[in-house]
């Protein structure tokens, strides 16, 4: 072999040794960013799964919270007492005690405990927060899921829907990176579609209870807007100046807004106006035997405060013409006449409006 031969074993050899060091370097250099790359995927991958589960928590505490409120309302009318001093049968690990008395109490055992007054409610069977927790612990097993409640809060978010307000410790692990927290949950539950508990307690008859659903608003409300508000059963916002019973009251069988629930959604969302307010159809009430007083404003709350209606409504409905021994048209205060714009009124004794047959 010559020298050229030498030389070019010599260069190959020399060139497969530096292929080998740096395929060798490469490796080396390479499986640490591998793994960190995988601890990122893992990582990311267990914050959106945890993202995705709060929100599904947020939604089963709804679910719960909206039908333990119908069933609450039922339990109302069925038994006829209100809730206004009722004290939380407990069955959980810690002890709802910042609101612990009232109606928010009864609705905070439903979606805890499936009981009221310490009874099972055959309905809530699946409906519980523990019925839900169980369910997402199973499916998502692989994760090592782990949901308990330490906390349950409520307060009016606005007139039409209250806020339940969980704490809750979440733990979980993919193997790869793990979670553990104490996490606020916040879900708006509304009560539109709900019957009116108020309306049973002062009357003691089922067919009158109205639906939660607002009305529709008028710039001017004449007798035509106001016959119309009474055969919808609607109700309007009552703002802090006339003190109208929240959702929370009328559980509770008050016909005034209690200061703590006006004082807790100015804590929790910065607003205290969270009453409603209807317009009772009070020929609905007579039409059912219940004892009426046409002295009274039509305004629900109102009428059972036995607060004067003191003022008349032109084109308002004159039930005498139909029924001559029934001597009942609408009556409405004047503070509300100047609250809703009212036009066509009369507030001079004797009153004189002049008014439409009743159809």
């Amino acid at each position: 072999m010559d020298k050229r031969g030498y030389i070019f074993t010599l260069v190959t050899i020399l060139l497969s040794l530096l292929l080998v060091s740096l395929y060798s370097f490469y490796i080396e250099s390479s499986e640490p960013g591998m793994e960190s790359l995988m601890g990122r995927v893992g990582t990311d991958e267990l914050h959106y799964f945890v993202e995705s589960l709060k929100k599904d928590l947020e939604r089963a505490i709804k679910i719960s919270a909206r039908k333990s409120a119908t069933y609450t309302i039922g339990w109302v009318m069925n038994s006829s007492l209100n809730l206004t001093n009722y004290v939380m049968h407990n069955c959980t690990s810690f002890n709802y005690s910042t609101y612990s008395n009232g109606s928010q109490a009864a609705i905070s055992e439903l979606m805890l405990c499936g009981t009221l007054r310490g009874g099972a409610l055959f309905d809530m069977r699946n409906n519980t927060l523990s019925n839900w927790t169980g369910r997402m612990e199973s499916r998502y097993s692989r994760y090592n899921l782990k949901v308990r409640f330490i906390n349950l809060t409520m307060a009016m978010y606005d007139p039409w829907n209250f806020a339940v307000i969980a704490r809750v410790e979440i733990s979980a692990d993919n193997g790869v990176a793990y979670y553990q927290n104490n996490d606020t949950l916040i879900s708006l539950v509304s009560i539109i579609g709900l019957e009116d508990p108020l309306y049973y307690l002062r009357t003691d008859e089922p067919d009158i209870p109205p639906e939660f659903h607002p009305c529709q608003n008028s710039a001017t409300v004449t007798g035509e807007t106001i016959n119309g508000w009474i055969d919808s059963a609607c109700y309007l916002v009552s703002n802090n100046t006339y003190q109208g019973p929240s959702f929370f009251d009328r559980l509770d069988g008050s016909s005034t807004l209690d200061n703590r629930y006006s004082s807790q959604s100015l804590q929790y969302f910065n607003n205290n106006e969270i009453g409603l307010e209807s317009l009772a159809d009070i020929y609905k009430f007579w039409r059912h035997d219940v004892p009426v007083n046409n002295s009274h404003s039509w305004i629900d709350y109102l009428y059972w405060n036995l607060t004067e209606g003191n003022c008349c409504v032109n084109g308002t409905r004159n039930y005498t013409e139909t029924y001559p021994d029934l001597n009942l048209s609408f009556r409405i205060d004047q503070k509300h006449v100047n609250r809703y714009n009212i036009s066509g009124v009369d507030c001079e004794d004797p009153l004189n409006c002049t008014l439409v047959d009743y159809p």
